[in-house]
């Protein structure tokens, strides 16, 4: 699940004189930059974003199983790394 589907945000240059706002299919703002940034820049920031948040949302599922099978008294399972 990313933060944003890139095939569903828009960029709006016009809203704020000097900004380029990334914005949701529902409007909502997601960033602002600068308007010096181009599209594919602002398309880039999305991607890292969607990275970062995947990797927070696999983090915090894998801390919650942990906890589970802590609580249950099940072992940890073996990371394969």
């Amino acid at each position: 699940m990313p933060y944003a589907h890139k095939e569903d945000c828009f960029i709006d240059r016009a809203d704020r004189p000097g900004k380029a706002i990334l914005l949701n299919e529902e409007g909502t703002r997601l960033a602002t930059f600068e308007t010096d940034m181009t599209d594919a820049q602002i398309m880039s920031a999305l991607d890292f974003a969607n990275d970062a948040w995947a990797r927070g949302v696999k983090f915090g599922n894998e801390q919650k199983a942990g906890e589970i099978r802590a609580v249950l008294g099940v072992p940890p399972i073996a990371s394969g790394d």
